[in-house]
């Protein structure tokens, strides 16, 4: 792929990697997302763990693209070593271009690293786990997993666990309203926390390896 295709690409998935984390970073404070109808989901835990795997996929795309397109620079200035997005004829070593790219940076790449360790330490601290098999909620219990060692036989793919916040009532799993905060999403136990945090690790050394990619050889 050339430069100039890796660039486009860069240009169109940045923001949108920008815009999606931005989305949920918001919905985890209980606030209205300005772009709420590209979130799945506007339930501050869920937002977060949905988030992990959005933008985790979005951030290693996003930082490959990176990569390739510093790797194959002959630029010595990092400034240029990033796809431009809108100028030209930007000059490397004046203030103004390196602010302007390290906006760019600081959007597509190092706010979504941020995001990803935001919103795991949300799920893992917040999110609770029922089982209705024998209708329990285990509070702020992601890594709960049943002693009933039969659910790996199938029953675990059967919709008998959920995952929310604050999880009560007699129908703990179920929304009351499309605007609420309550229930929860199905939840595989131990599989869906170790699922999230390795697309949460891939994203952020995909991310790291850019990033070095990129400073590596700066002379300015």
């Amino acid at each position: 792929m050339s430069t100039t295709n890796i660039a486009r690409l860069w240009s169109f998935l940045g923001p949108i990697t920008f815009f999606y984390t931005l989305n949920c970073w918001i919905a985890t404070t209980k606030s209205t997302p300005p772009f709420s109808l590209a979130l799945p989901d506007t339930r501050p835990v869920i937002a977060a763990y949905l988030g992990c795997f959005v933008v985790s996929l979005l951030l290693t795309v996003v930082s490959l693209l990176g990569y390739k397109f510093a790797k194959r620079s002959k630029s010595e200035h990092w400034s240029l070593r990033v796809p431009v997005i809108l100028l030209e004829d930007l000059n490397p070593q004046s203030y103004a271009t390196k602010t302007y790219q390290s906006i760019f940076i600081f959007a597509f790449v190092v706010l979504p690293m941020l995001s990803i360790l935001h919103f795991n330490n949300w799920v893992l601290s917040r999110a609770d786990v029922h089982d209705k098999r024998v209708e329990q909620t285990h509070k702020k219990s992601p890594y709960y997993f049943p002693k009933d060692l039969s659910v790996l036989s199938g029953d675990l793919y059967k919709n008998e666990f959920c995952m929310g916040q604050d999880l009560k009532g007699d129908q703990p799993c179920k929304r009351t309203d499309k605007d609420a905060y309550d229930g929860g999403v199905t939840w595989f136990p131990l599989y869906s926390p170790i699922l999230m945090q390795f697309f949460s690790i891939v994203g952020l050394f995909a991310a790291a390896t850019f990033l070095v990619q990129l400073f590596k050889r700066s002379a300015a």
